[in-house]
């Protein structure tokens, strides 16, 4: 719903004089058809056909149904003809109310349609919708997680679906539109300034460490079709490190990171199903911390060699900084446990990827 005249709209003469006892006709666009406007949000009054202005000119609060396109027409008291709008829909005028909802859950209602729902909690939150066909085609109402932490969980009551889908997951930060067709909801696609993402780190960013190192960044070139890249190689004897230094923007969730490596072995070194092991640790610094200080656990993943001269991704595997804190900078060391696995020949590392989760719409 929206207001038609948030500040009281008059009805004037072609002087913008008030016109005692003006009147409001408001008809589906392009028709004569008298069209329903209302004096409450929740869109259940009515007002009588026409609005009656008062002594001032003045016209009380007036909603109007999304559903419907209006033509306003304006007279006199005595039905005069004074002004006309055509085509106004419910965004054409005001705008929708805040209604803030503390609390693990909320329900929607039907007076909600076209608001903005302010969800606020201390922990995660649920929300749900009434039934598509209880609120017809055309009922919309923005939902907006205004934590800096927690997820929302939007269902819909009775077992109705969004896109198909029984829930969507709200993340801190974001606002998102629900709209009913009668049937389901449909919805705005995922905002990816929150959520879970993914920045990469190819073996150019990163450096063979003082102590213990792996070799330097080289440059390959495959034999057929002569494709470039860089890798850093890790020796299938001893343990070897490369170290990368970043930073975590102020939105990042504070809590665990995810790593990937895309590694491989030169053509014709090793052989299928040995496995080569890599590890990660990580530590977060603030202004004024020490540098001189301990790396968090040391997190590993085992990856089966699939084909020699073939490029190969390891799974997704969780890491927790020490020192975990937001706005910070990221000290990384990436080794290879050549100790414990079983891959007798240098595995090349050709790139990380570290993903992990942003809890804000911005970094200010």
């Amino acid at each position: 719903m929206s207001l038609l005249n948030p500040t009281m709209d008059r009805v004037t003469d072609s002087a913008g004089r008030p016109i005692n006892g003006g009147k409001l006709y408001p008809f589906t666009t392009g028709t004569t058809t008298a069209a329903a406007v209302y004096s409450d949000a929740a869109l259940t009054t009515a007002h009588t056909h026409p609005v009656v202005a008062s002594a001032a000119g003045l016209l009380p609060n007036i909603y109007l149904d999304p559903s419907i396109t209006y033509d306003l027409k304006y007279t006199d008291a005595d039905g005069a003809q004074v002004d006309f709008k055509t085509a106004i829909s419910s965004g054409g005028y005001g705008s929708a109310p805040i209604s803030a909802q503390a609390g693990a859950s909320y329900v929607v209602v039907s007076g909600n349609r076209g608001a903005t729902i302010k969800r606020t909690h201390s922990a995660a939150m649920t929300t749900t919708l009434p039934t598509a066909a209880s609120v017809g085609n055309g009922f919309t109402v923005e939902i907006w997680d205004a934590t800096t932490l927690y997820d929302n969980t939007i269902s819909v009551s009775g077992g109705g679906t969004i896109d198909g889908s029984a829930s969507r997951v709200q993340k801190p930060g974001q606002r998102l539109t629900f709209t009913s067709d009668g049937t389901e909801y449909t919805a705005a696609a995922a905002n990816l300034s929150t959520g879970k993402r993914s920045f990469p780190y190819p073996a150019a960013a990163w450096k063979e460490t003082f102590t213990s190192g792996c070799a330097a960044i080289a440059r390959k070139v495959t034999a057929t079709n002569a494709v470039n890249y860089d890798s850093l190689d890790f020796d299938g004897a001893s343990a070897e490190f490369a170290y990368l230094i970043t930073a975590l923007p102020k939105s990042y969730k504070v809590g665990t990171l995810q790593f990937r490596v895309r590694w491989g072995t030169a053509v014709g070194s090793g052989t299928a199903a040995q496995t080569c092991i890599w590890g990660l640790a990580g530590r977060c610094y603030r202004d004024d911390d020490a540098l001189d200080q301990a790396y968090g656990t040391l997190a590993t993943v085992s990856d089966a060699l699939l084909a020699p001269g073939d490029l190969q991704d390891t799974a997704w595997t969780s890491i927790t900084p020490a020192n975990d804190i937001a706005d910070s900078l990221l000290a990384l060391r990436l080794t290879r446990d050549a100790a414990t696995d079983t891959l007798t020949v240098d595995g090349l590392m050709v790139h990380v990827d570290l993903r992990y989760e942003l809890s804000a719409s911005d970094d200010a």
